[in-house]
């Protein structure tokens, strides 16, 4: 009998993930790489970071890095170290030649967050209180962080279905979120359970897959030097900017070329990898994905009362 291989899911997500958070647009990206092929790579993505004078005791942000051009020191949000443009794109070649000659592949998940937002607004306008009222009523009910929640459902059960089509076993890998682990951990167990999706055939499968081949999740901070979290990173980064916009420009034209030719660098890289092209979670498949707390946020929604605000206390605080 053949030992099955071992495949591991990074997620790393880009853009605004709370109903409170400005910006519409939430994305997510998964990285699939075989367990045995991932060792190798975070020990060698180690060597390059010495090589460019950039801390290997840490995760690379790729925001840091390829724009700011800077990296971390210690851990107050004010300690950065300015990096010198030439160890900036020796090291920004080698990591997209060693993501080039490695069997991995990718998924892009994309949300509105209006769909939400649009019942947020009109519940606010019904009672005559603000917004942010809303979301803070609905945070107190676990349900501010619903968009990643259908995401990262989404997310599982396409690796669900990658597990079974490679005959394979796999784990999930997330940079902690801290406080809002419990929202990932929520969505990972319910990705798992077909019994949810009794209604939908295709994701009713998926589910009792994944139930039967994802071994567990795990969640690591900055310091767990994990070459998936790192690439998964770089491509959110990526897909984003090139998606919606760069957020940011510099008065400096020539540090603007070298950010739009690193963008398209890692535009060009994911094509090949990704299973499918980036998937925009309709409000169709936000209803299939998560049957459940959709009704509870609408539920949610029509529950709330301005009195009931003294059951949670005040929310603008």
């Amino acid at each position: 009998m053949n030992k099955q291989n071992t495949h591991l899911l990074f997620i790393d997500e880009s853009g605004r993930s709370k109903l409170s958070d400005s910006g519409n647009s939430l994305l997510l990206t998964g990285v699939v790489v075989r367990a045995d092929l991932h060792d190798a790579l975070s020990s060698y993505i180690v060597s390059l970071k010495g090589k460019s004078e950039i801390p290997t005791d840490r995760n690379i942000h790729a925001y840091d890095v390829f724009e700011g051009e800077r990296v971390r020191i210690g851990n107050i949000p004010t300690g950065y170290r300015r990096l010198p443009i030439a160890r900036v794109s020796e090291f920004f070649e080698r990591l997209c030649f060693l993501i080039e000659g490695s069997d991995m592949k990718v998924i892009v998940l994309q949300i509105d967050l209006g769909h939400f937002r649009s019942k947020v607004e009109l519940a606010a306008r019904r009672h005559n209180v603000t917004p942010k009222a809303i979301t803070n009523y609905l945070r107190k009910r676990g349900l501010a962080d619903i968009a990643y929640e259908v995401l990262a459902r989404k997310m599982i059960l396409d690796f669900s279905h990658f597990l079974e089509s490679e005959d394979s076993q796999g784990a999930v890998v997330i940079e902690s979120r801290r406080d809002d682990d419990s929202a990932v951990l929520d969505a990972f167990l319910a990705a798992t359970d077909g019994g949810r999706y009794g209604n939908y055939h295709t994701f009713e499968l998926w589910a009792n897959s994944g139930h039967k081949r994802i071994n567990g999740i795990t969640f690591e901070n900055k310091k767990g030097l994990s070459f998936g979290l790192e690439v998964a990173d770089l491509f959110c980064w990526g897909v984003y900017n090139v998606t919606f916009g760069k957020e940011k420009t510099y008065d400096s034209a020539a540090k603007n070329r070298r950010i739009d030719g690193r963008l398209e660098r890692v535009g060009a890289i994911i094509k090949p990898l990704q299973i499918r092209k980036i998937q925009k979670i309709s409000r169709r498949t936000i209803g299939r994905v998560a049957e459940d707390r959709v009704s509870e946020f609408a539920e949610a929604l029509n529950q709330y009362r301005p009195n009931t605000l003294s059951l949670f206390g005040d929310p603008t605080r």
